[in-house]
This record gives structure tokens, C-alpha cells and sequence, in this order.
């Protein structure tokens, strides 16, 4: 047995270098172990990364150049450089020569390879499209939830209640935004590791409805116990004459809170909090204390309230905080779970909605690839089952670990426990303080603990890399007494916070906090004399609007002095955390640029918002055309051509705009369109181009290229029709940007999750005031065991104040805690992007509003709480003066120094494109459309004899029921291969043949049918009977026939029946049906 080797990476630690030099050393001692190494990513652009990483030391090996990797590998394997040349020569061809062996890839690439192949064992290949955007296929389902809801009165009660409860919490009646937000759950890891039974909970409405009557009898109970409290007080206090005034505090004393009792309804969130005052009479049974000032000198008064306290006042102030405090956590997770509990009851009727659509359009979405692989493995031999499908690997080699779900985790740990069980090297890198892909799945507890627990009989080897090869030392001294301290007051904060909860749970969760960030001290190991630099200001935002206003008066005087000490613009990157701050950081440069037309300095930009395909005038223009091709008459699309073509012209200052609609421009661009209806859209599109000179748009062709090629993508993945790509383009197209060369001569601006395995020289985070806790109103799923609360599995509640007093309170300090990683994350990833300065700007906090343990609620907070701190050592404080001359407070690090490095040269050379050279289909070279007729304005009425057998036998192959033949034939008319005309024709012939045995026994549903799927044969050979029907062991084949009669349509019959015996079917037999003559054979059994 062997250790699995983790590398933990901290931020430029060269965990790259370590992936490839380990690759290395295994295929240089074994030139055919490539094929045994399966090294994965999470994402294609990391995948590439490393693929040429190893390949180009490869080469370099060979070919004896300098390598940092050299002699590592050398002395590691104890051979010369010169036998380690020749090994990489060998290695390298090898690879080349067998690249579909070289396993280097995304882990959803992975899971998808396994997934596929273990559908084609099973006959199911090719039999779905894979869905990568899962938003539309909720809302479908969701919409179709809503339309079956008036044929279902059960469920329209659901959903009118659910309207009610809306109405009353003062939101919109409309419950469709509801359910789309709570339908996003279903794909999350927390419903998808459900079991079935669990599952089934959710879809039992008798089992909701008991929960529902059970809560609110919980909350009915509380209320009037309480209300009945709170009477009994008020009527002793208003029966003897007296009035708030006469008692201790007034309105804030236990006057107000018998008061608030009478007042609770179960409408409300939260039960009356018993403050300081009125917990202080708790210990005043006498009465005296309850007296105001006022009544202590009225002798009658007081001793009317000395006599009542201890008679009814008194015992009922203490009865009603004891129900309050022994209720309250129970109360508030009744009206917590209250909120969603209708919406709730319809989360598994939108799960059966999107499985019902996912057959009948015959997709998968990518969630479901790891969940059905999970599947596929549970409770098996896992190494076989990978084995199987001709994925047989050795060694595995898993990057990026921290953002590794449980799920994904799940499937590859039994494949890492047979390589260590077999001694074979495996190993992970990864680091708990880059793991900022929570929200998609990430779970950074694994890297941090998980692993060595599952892996516990193999054993860990963890091997820290903490020198940074990234950032000079002013950089990384900064991150390193930054980090340290945040965490230490962090951890101390969450104990104090969670001291009242549980099972040491504060202590458990500030430790797993100091756990994560333990290893977060580096050492600079840039070869360069220079120290860095670090600069923070506290910006003032008060008089200003937001940060927004201050930041603007900053920036370009910030980036003006940048390139004024020898910076270029492509030296310099502005990180933000949401794309809507890119573009006002873009906004506020190019407006200086706008005041400044003179000015020596470049502002220009580049980022994902102005590389959009859809901010392209010939993409627009493109679309549109696409538009009017498919309706000659819509004005919008023909008005948004119109002005596009000006503005791609170059007249768009000096037209006439009513001349785009007149008829003559209309009629001759709209008449030349209608020529191209039939074409797939490729080809309409090829023609647009070529016929506007598109093709000759020096500044657009970047766009017009992407839009070609998502058109020509399209167009292999099914359907090229025109509509259809249109449809696409609404819903995904749309948001399609273009890929960025990483050496531009522009600053870039950039999230941090883009810029997450990214460095610049110089680094400015403009808007440094990220919330810090837990994003509110974002789902949570929770469990107790409590009764009523254990009727079901698990509850998605919102996060709030409520929650934090609920039952689940524990839970949500867990969550909290995530968040509070998450934002640490966030500001790590940011901070060590830089290579030589990094600038932050802050809001000021005002000073006077902050007394004794102020409040951390955004990530400006942790650099006040760490730079205004007593005796702080992380950062100098220095005089600064704004642009508006304000002084603000400023901190520094490091040295201000004239840039001298060598910036890495871009070994590409590119060459601008002169024209887009996009193909012209010959006029004599068509595609065979089906359905040509289908698209013309007026559809042929004659029935499409071409291909009629063809769609005949599509049909009997794919309906399992007779009822099913209408909504098939429906989807045929819909895909222009019938013609509207001949659809009841086809309909009443069909039903006819279909209702006389044995055909109706056949088509009735109680079949298990397999339609077309394939048989797989030791030899590996591959059949494919039309339809084959079992039932109780029992097997049917049928091959369907439309031609003449021949001898060999029953041999291929007999052969079926054959395979299907061998296969253990029992009895088989088997028919050739002529279906156009009415004429059955029976050729076997």
C-alpha cells in the first residue's frame, strides 16, 4: 500500500511546476504510463494549461534545453541528463503518437466519458443531447406546472395558498418567481443525495398537510398561552385604575410587555423579547421595584401595585419568559419552516416535471452525469465498473481539490483507494484558501479534513509549498501578517458569538477556521532585487452618494501615475467582485478618457461586459437578418438590421432614419432574405455575410467569426433550423463573450473568479466592501429530529435573524462560517494576484459611530479591524491627499520604485485579419431537406411520399402505447416531417392497424420496450432489431418492413430471436410486419 501525496499550494507556489514534474517522473520511469494516468482539472483552460506544460518540458528534455525541472527529475530517478533526454524523447513520441491516451482533462469531461460509455453497455447510446444551462429547464418546468394546475384542484389549492401567504408577507401575488428560486435547490447536492425514499417524503401531501396543521397548533398553543398571560396582567393593572406611567421604565417596562403579550398574533415573526427592564422584575416579587418614581410617592398607588405583583403580575411575567424561553427556538422554526411550506409541497412536482421533460426532449443535463455515475457505483465494485467501460487507470493526479464537491469526491475515492491499495502513486494539490466555488458545489472540509479521515487506512502525506515564485516580498509580507491577524480575531469572534451554543460548537468552528488559513505564511522567491509595494486607502464616502463617486475621483489619477513610472496598460488589472463594479470602473476610465482626449496616458479597457457577442453591431445586425428570414414581417427585427447596417456603414450620424422603413428598402432586402428560408443557418448566415460584405469589417471580424462558429456548433447538435437557433440565442446566445488573449495592451478589468490562477504586475481592487456574512434570503437545508420537525428529511429555509434563533440555529453559525471562509477567500485570491503592487481602495468607516467590539460586516472591516489596531505592525500609516484635496487615512507597505522586469514575451505572433474568408455553398450543391415544403409561405397540400417508410418506422419503433401515437405524430407536424394536412390521415390509418391483435396487445403499455437499442455480442459485434417487447422474461422482436417481401427480412428475424435466447429470454419469438399490406409473419416461436 501507498500514501496519497497532497500538495497544499498556497497562491504561487508553483503547483503547476509540482503537477507536471510528478507527471514527469512517472512516465520517464515507465515510457507507457501515460496510459495509466489520469490527471484532472476544473476547467478546460487549467486543462490546456497543463497539457502544455507537460508536453513543452517534454520537448525540452528531449531536445537537452535548459529545464527548472531537469534536474529534479534526474536526481530523483538517479539518471543522467543525458538518458533522461533520450527517455523524453521516447515519451514525448509516444504521447503524440497515441494523444487520445493522454488523460489529462476536467473532471465533468470524465464523469462524461464514464457516464456515455456505461449507456452504451446498457443499449442507451446516442440516445440524449447533454443540457450544460439548467435555468430554461426549470422554468419549462415550472410553467408547465403552473399550465397543469387547472386540471388539478389539489394542486391549484397549493398554489392559491401559496399566493395568499405571498399577498400577506406584502409580495406579489404572482408565485412563479417563488418557485423558480426554490426550484434552483434541485440541483444542488444537498436534494440530490437524497435517497428515493426521502425524496418520496417531499411528493407526500398528506404528510405536508400533517406538518402544516401540526405547526400551526404548535403556534396557536404559544399564542394563547401567552395571550391569556398577557390579559391576566393588563386586567389587573387597568382594573385597579393604574397606567404605564405608574410603573418601572413605562412603555420599555413589564407595563409594555403585558401589553405586547395581549397584542401577539400568529402572524407575527417573533414572540415579545423579555429586555433588561422586564427580566430585572423577574427578581422583584414584591413590588416595590415595579413602582415608577412617580408612583413610589403616591402611598396609594404603591401599595396597589405591592398587592397585585405578587398576586398576578408577578407569577405571570415569570410564566410568560419561561414560555418564551423554552419555546422560542421551537416558534421561530415553525414560522420559518411556515414560509415555504406550500411552495415546498410543489418542489417534487417540479423534479417530476423536469424528468418528464428531460425524456420526452431527450436530454441529460450535466448535474445528473456525477449524480448517475454516483449511482452507477454505489454499493459495487467500483474499480470494475470503471473498468468496464475501458477506463483503466493507475495513477490519478486531482488539481485544484479544495472546489471538489462530496459527490464528485464520492465517485473518484474508490478509483484513489485501489491505486494506493495496489502501491501505486497517487496524489492531490490544493489549497482551503482558494476555494471560492462554494455556490457551485465546492466543499473545502474535504481537502481540509475529509481526506485523511476517508483515507484513513492508506495514510496522508501532506507536503506545504509555501514558497511564492509569484509576488515580491512587500506583497507577500503584507498577505502574511494580514491573513494571520484577520483569522486570529476572526476565531476569537466566533467563539465569543457561538458561546452559548452546543456541543462546543464556537470551538469547533473557530478551530476549523484557524485550521484553514494554518499554512498561510509564505516566503518571496522571485529572482528580482525589487521589494514591492502595497498601498490601502480609506476613501470617505460621507457627503458622497456611495463609494462610487469617491472612487471615480481616484482611479484614473491612480492609473495616470502608474504609467507615468513605466507601466503599460497591459500591466495593469482592476479586480472587482460583481461584473456590474467592472463596468463602473470601465465607465469612470473612459469617461476621464472622453475629458481628456490629449492626454499621454491610455485608458483603454478590456473586459467580459465589452466583449459580449451582443454589444457587436454586426452581431446584432446578423441576428436580425436571421430574424426577417424567418418573418418577413417583423418590424423590430427589420428596424434593428437597418440601423446596425448604418452604423456598420459609417452613416449613422448622416441618415435619414424614416428612410430605413420605406418600402422600397424593405421589400428589396426582405425578398432577398426569403430566398434563404430553407437553408440551415450556417449557410443563411454564410449568405448575409457575403452579400452585405460583412467579411470586410476589419474591427468586427473577431465577432462575426464567434457568431459563425456558434452558428456551425449549432448546426452539428441537431435541428439547423433557423428558429430554432434563434430560440437558442434568446436564452444562452445572448451572453456568449468572446475568449481574451492574456497579453493585451489594455488594462484589464476582471472578477476575482476569473482571475483566479492569474497574476499582473500591478493589482487595484477599486471596491473593496464586500458583504462578509452569509448572503441573505439564500437557502440553506436543514434537519431536526424534534417533532414535528422530523416529518421531513430536510427543509430549505432562508437565512436570518429568525433562523439564528430557530432550532436550526447551529446549523446556520455553520453556515455563517462558510461565509465568513468564503469572503476570506475572496480577498486572498485577490490580494496575491499581484506580482509587484497591489492597491485597495476602502470605504472610510466613520469613527464616531463605532464604539467598544465594533461589528465586521464587509471585508472593509477586516482591513480596519487589522490596520487601526493598537501596536499594528502590518502596514505603515502615511499622510495622503485625495484628488479633491481631502486627506484620508492611507496605509503603505514596501517601496515605490521605477518597474525594471522582464516582461514575459508573447511567443505567438498574430496577425490582424484582413477579411473573413466564410464559405459560399454552389448554388448546384443542396442539402436534403425532409421538410422543405414545410417552410414555404404556403405549405404543399400533396403528401410526401420520399421518406414515408422511413418516418413509419420511426414511429411503431418509439410509441410504447397506442394513446402515445397522436402526441407523436403532433411532434412530427411540429418538426415540418408530416404535413398538417395529412396528420389525421396518418393518425386514423395508424389507430386502425393498432387496434387488432396482436398489435393492440403489443402497443398497450405493458410491455417493456427497447426501441431500436443495440445488441452487444462477445465478438463485438453490433444488432439492432427494430423493436423488441419483454414481459415477465418473455421476449417479442418485430422488425418492421414497408417494401416487397423478401427471404432475408425473416433470417435477420431468426437471428434476434437467437441473440435474444442467448441473452436469457425465455420464451422469444419474433415477426416480420408489412405494414403498408396488412400482412404479418411469424418466423419464430
Amino acid at each position: 500500500m501507498s500514501k496519497l501525496v497532497v500538495y497544499k499550494a498556497s497562491a504561487g507556489s508553483g503547483k503547476t511546476f509540482r503537477l507536471a514534474a510528478e507527471y514527469l517522473k512517472l512516465v520517464l520511469a515507465d515510457p507507457m504510463a501515460y496510459k495509466k494516468i489520469l490527471a484532472v482539472t476544473f476547467t478546460n483552460k487549467a486543462t490546456g494549461e497543463m497539457k502544455a506544460r507537460i508536453l513543452g518540458e517534454l520537448n525540452r528534455l528531449s531536445k537537452g534545453e535548459p529545464s527548472n525541472l531537469a534536474s529534479e527529475v534526474a536526481l530523483a530517478m538517479n539518471i543522467s541528463l543525458g538518458v533522461l533526454s533520450e527517455r523524453a524523447k521516447k515519451v514525448l513520441s509516444l504521447i503524440l503518437h497515441d494523444y487520445s491516451r493522454f488523460s489529462v482533462s476536467t473532471i465533468d469531461s470524465f464523469v462524461q466519458r464514464v457516464v456515455q460509455s456505461l449507456l452504451w453497455e446498457i443499449g442507451q447510446e446516442g440516445n440524449f443531447n447533454l443540457e450544460l444551462d439548467e435555468m430554461p429547464v426549470l422554468e419549462k418546468a415550472v410553467d408547465d406546472l403552473l399550465d397543469s394546475a387547472s386540471e388539478n384542484p389539489e394542486m391549484l389549492q397549493w398554489l392559491y395558498r401559496m399566493a395568499q401567504g405571498r399577498v400577506s408577507d406584502g409580495q406579489s401575488w404572482d408565485v412563479r418567481e417563488s418557485l423558480v428560486s426554490l426550484g434552483r435547490q434541485l440541483f444542488t447536492e444537498s436534494f440530490r443525495t437524497m435517497d428515493q425514499a426521502e425524496v418520496a417524503q417531499f411528493t407526500d401531501r398528506a404528510r405536508v398537510e400533517q406538518l402544516q396543521k401540526e405547526l400551526d397548533k404548535l403556534c396557536f398553543d404559544v399564542v394563547g398561552t401567552l395571550n391569556v398571560l398577557g390579559k391576566q396582567g393588563m386586567d389587573a393593572i387597568t382594573g385597579n385604575g393604574l397606567v404605564y406611567g405608574d410603573f418601572f421604565q413605562g412603555e420599555k417596562g413589564p407595563f409594555a410587555f403585558f401589553r405586547k403579550l395581549v397584542a401577539l398574533s400568529i402572524k407575527d415573526e417573533l414572540l415579545p423579547a423579555a429586555n433588561s427592564y422586564v427580566a430585572k422584575m423577574r427578581d422583584e416579587p414584591s413590588g416595590e421595584g415595579w413602582c415608577s418614581g412617580t408612583a413610589k410617592k403616591d402611598s396609594g398607588k404603591k401599595s396597589m401595585i405591592c398587592s397585585i405583583v405578587p398576586a398576578t403580575l408577578h407569577p405571570a411575567l415569570v410564566h410568560a419568559i419561561l414560555v418564551i424561553e423554552s419555546q422560542n427556538a421551537v416558534w421561530c422554526s415553525a414560522r420559518l419552516l411556515q414560509k415555504h411550506l406550500d411552495s415546498l409541497a410543489l418542489l417534487a412536482d417540479i423534479w417530476n416535471k423536469i424528468r418528464q421533460q428531460a425524456k420526452d426532449d431527450g436530454f441529460l443535463l450535466i448535474s445528473d452525469t456525477t449524480m448517475l455515475l454516483r449511482e452507477f457505483v454505489k454499493d459495487s465494485d467500483t474499480p470494475f465498473v470503471y473498468e468496464k467501460t475501458g477506463m483503466r487507470y493507475a495513477n490519478y493526479m486531482i488539481d485544484e481539490f479544495q472546489d471538489t464537491s462530496s459527490v464528485q469526491w464520492g465517485n473518484f475515492m474508490p478509483l484513489v483507494s485501489n491505486s494506493l491499495a495496489e502501491d501505486n502513486f497517487s496524489m492531490v494539490v490544493g489549497d482551503v484558501k482558494q476555494a471560492i466555488y462554494r455556490w457551485r458545489g465546492g466543499d473545502w472540509r474535504i481537502l481540509a479534513q475529509g481526506l485523511a479521515e476517508d483515507l484513513s487506512v492508506f495514510g496522508v502525506d501532506e507536503e506545504p509549498l509555501n514558497s511564492n515564485y509569484r509576488s515580491l516580498p512587500a506583497v507577500v509580507n503584507f498577505n502574511n501578517r494580514f491573513f494571520s491577524k484577520v483569522v486570529e480575531s476572526a476565531a476569537a469572534r466566533i467563539k465569543r458569538e457561538n458561546i452559548a451554543m452546543p456541543f462546543d460548537l464556537g470551538e469547533r468552528l473557530s478551530s476549523e477556521l484557524t485550521g484553514a488559513y494554518a499554512q498561510v505564511e509564505q516566503k518571496s522567491a522571485v529572482n528580482d532585487s525589487a521589494t514591492g509595494y502595497v498601498r490601502v486607502d480609506f476613501l470617505p464616502v460621507t457627503g458622497r452618494s456611495n463609494m462610487t463617486e469617491a472612487v471615480a475621483e481616484e482611479l484614473p489619477a491612480l492609473v495616470e501615475s502608474l504609467q507615468a513610472r513605466g507601466y503599460l496598460p497591459g500591466d495593469i488589472a482592476i479586480l472587482v467582485r460583481r461584473n456590474t463594479d467592472g463596468q463602473a470602473a470601465a465607465d469612470m476610465l473612459l469617461s476621464h478618457k472622453r475629458r481628456n482626449p490629449h492626454s499621454p496616458y491610455s485608458f483603454d479597457v478590456v473586459s467580459q461586459d465589452a466583449l459580449r457577442l451582443s454589444s457587436s453591431p454586426v452581431v446584432r445586425f446578423g441576428v436580425a437578418a436571421l430574424g426577417l428570414v424567418v418573418n418577413p414581417t417583423d418590424g423590430v427585427s427589420r428596424g434593428v438590421m437597418l440601423r446596425e447596417l448604418a452604423i456598420l456603414r459609417k452613416d449613422s450620424e448622416s441618415i435619414v432614419w424614416h428612410t430605413c422603413f420605406t418600402e422600397k428598402i424593405y421589400e428589396d432586402i426582405t425578398d432577398w432574405l426569403a430566398t434563404l428560408r430553407t437553408l440551415p443557418v450556417q449557410e443563411a448566415l454564410e449568405e448575409i455575410i457575403n452579400h452585405f460584405e460583412l467579411n470586410l469589417l476589419k474591427g468586427e471580424l473577431a465577432f462575426l467569426t464567434e457568431l459563425h462558429e456558434q452558428a456551425t456548433n449549432f448546426s452539428r447538435k441537431g435541428n439547423p433550423d433557423i428558429s430554432r437557433f434563434l430560440q437558442w440565442w434568446e436564452k444562452k446566445g445572448v451572453n456568449l463573450g468572446l475568449s481574451v488573449p492574456e497579453k493585451q495592451s489594455a488594462i484589464t478589468i476582471i472578477t476575482i473568479h476569473r482571475s483566479k490562477g492569474l497574476q499582473f504586475p500591478v493589482v487595484i481592487i477599486p471596491f473593496f466592501s464586500w458583504s462578509i456574512e452569509h448572503k441573505s434570503g439564500s437557502y440553506l437545508w436543514v434537519s431536526h429530529d424534534k417533532p414535528p420537525f422530523n416529518l421531513l428529511p430536510k427543509y430549505p429555509i432562508k437565512t436570518s435573524k429568525l433562523a439564528e434563533s430557530s432550532l436550526f440555529a447551529d446549523q446556520v453559525a455553520e453556515e455563517k462560517l462558510r461565509a465568513m471562509v468564503d469572503t476570506l477567500n475572496m480577498v486572498y485570491v485577490a490580494f496575491t494576484r499581484p506580482e509587484r503592487e497591489l492597491y485597495i481602495f476602502a470605504p472610510a468607516r466613520d469613527k464616531e459611530k463605532v464604539n467598544g467590539d465594533q461589528k465586521v460586516e464587509n471585508a472593509s472591516h477586516l482591513l480596519d479591524e487589522v490596520l487601526f489596531a493598537p501596536n499594528s505592525d502590518v502596514m505603515v500609516e502615511a499622510a495622503r491627499v485625495m484628488t479633491t484635496g481631502e486627506e484620508i487615512s492611507s496605509f503603505e507597505a514596501g517601496v515605490l520604485e521605477v518597474p525594471k522586469f522582464t516582461r514575459k514575451g508573447d511567443t505567438v505572433t498574430r496577425q490582424p485579419m484582413e477579411s473573413y474568408p466564410s464559405g459560399k455553398v454552389p448554388r448546384g450543391i443542396r442539402l436534403n431537406l425532409e421538410a422543405t415544403d414545410f417552410f414555404l409561405p404556403e405549405p404543399s397540400k400533396k403528401v410526401v411520399v420520399v421518406g414515408h417508410g422511413k418516418l413509419m418506422h420511426e414511429l411503431l419503433a418509439n410509441i410504447t402505447h397506442r394513446e402515445k401515437l397522436p402526441e407523436a405524430i403532433d411532434a412530427f407536424v411540429r418538426e415540418g416531417r408530416v404535413p398538417l394536412n395529412d396528420a389525421a390521415m396518418l393518425s386514423e390509418s395508424l389507430t386502425a392497424k393498432l387496434s387488432v391483435e396482436p398489435f393492440a396487445g403489443w402497443f398497450s403499455g405493458e410491455f417493456t420496450i427497447k426501441a431500436e437499442a443495440t445488441i452487444l455480442t462477445p465478438d463485438g459485434r453490433t444488432y439492432r432489431p427494430d423493436r423488441v417487447m419483454v414481459k415477465d422474461g418473455a421476449a417479442v422482436v418485430v422488425d418492421f418492413k414497408f417494401g416487397h417481401e423478401d427471404a432475408s427480412h425473416a433470417k435477420q428475424v431468426r437471428s434476434y430471436a437467437a441473440l435474444l435466447t442467448q441473452m436469457g429470454y425465455s420464451p422469444v419469438s419474433g415477426y416480420v410486419w408489412y405494414v403498408e399490406r396488412d400482412e404479418l409473419q411469424q418466423v419464430v416461436g
